[in-house]
């Protein structure tokens, strides 16, 4: 499972972007691409105990997707692929080759902390 190294390494970089040392984190958003394979109910199992008496305790983890999509090398023609069924190695329009864009990213997007 490598949902424990993510959630430490999203626990390093919220407790390293703090404002100042003694502030509380309240809410994190992380965005996860669909083909990561990230299991929600994991990551926020690891992050929850990775983060106790830590200025991220109780910091509520919102998770957020982003899909996938094939990408015509011919004719330039997109399908938005959600991370399940069938992989579509030829285009529906042209027959050319697709290739799969995107879906593997993992960042933080936003960061809450108390005032």
């Amino acid at each position: 499972m490598h949902e424990s190294a993510i959630a430490t390494s999203i626990l390093d970089l919220v407790l390293h972007a703090l404002p100042a040392p003694r502030q509380r984190i309240t809410k994190i958003t992380f965005v996860a691409g669909v083909l990561a394979g990230i299991e929600p109910s994991c990551l926020e199992v690891y992050f929850s105990e990775l983060a106790k008496e830590t200025a991220a305790e109780n910091a509520e983890l919102i998770l957020k997707y982003t899909d996938a999509e094939f990408v015509c090398q011919t004719c330039g023609y997109r399908e938005l692929f959600e991370g399940r069924g069938r992989v579509k190695i030829e285009c529906e329009r042209c027959g050319g080759l697709n290739r799969l864009q995107g879906g593997s990213e993992m960042y933080i997007e936003q960061i809450e902390v108390e005032q």
